[in-house]
Formats: structure tokens, sequence, C-alpha cells
């Protein structure tokens, strides 16, 4: 048992910050979303709202009949 760091930095050693917050915004830009709360890219919070709305985007396809777009 034990406490979780919310933030992916301080879970990862070795990762430079600046390369991992780099990464994450680029995978945010990729799938054009864009975090409403005020957390760093790497917070938890930030990253399962990305989660969440990967699978809206795909929920989405899915109702549109558009296959390809639906297999994340």
């Amino acid at each position: 048992a034990g406490s979780v760091p919310v933030r992916e930095v301080t879970y990862r050693g070795g990762v430079q910050f600046g390369y991992l917050m780099a990464e994450l915004s680029a995978y945010y830009e990729a799938f054009g979303y864009q975090p409403a709360v005020a957390e760093a890219a790497d917070h938890l919070a930030v990253q399962l709202n990305f989660v969440a709305f990967l699978k809206l985007k795909q929920a989405c396809a899915l109702i549109d009949g558009d296959s390809a777009n639906a297999s994340l």
C-alpha cells in the first residue's frame, strides 16, 4: 500500500520532463484534444480525460458506421 503519484513525470524514472511533456502534447494535438482543466499534461486527471475523449470519438464513429475510424 502507498500513495499513487498523480503526475506521470514523478512515476517514470529516467525520462526527461521536457521530453515527456512534449510527447503528451503531441498526442493530444494529433487527436484534437484540448484539456479543459488547468493541470499539467501529465496529470492523471488530464490523461483519464484524454482516454475518455478517445472512447467518445470511437463511439461516435461506430454510430456513424465508420468502422475504419472506430478501430483505434
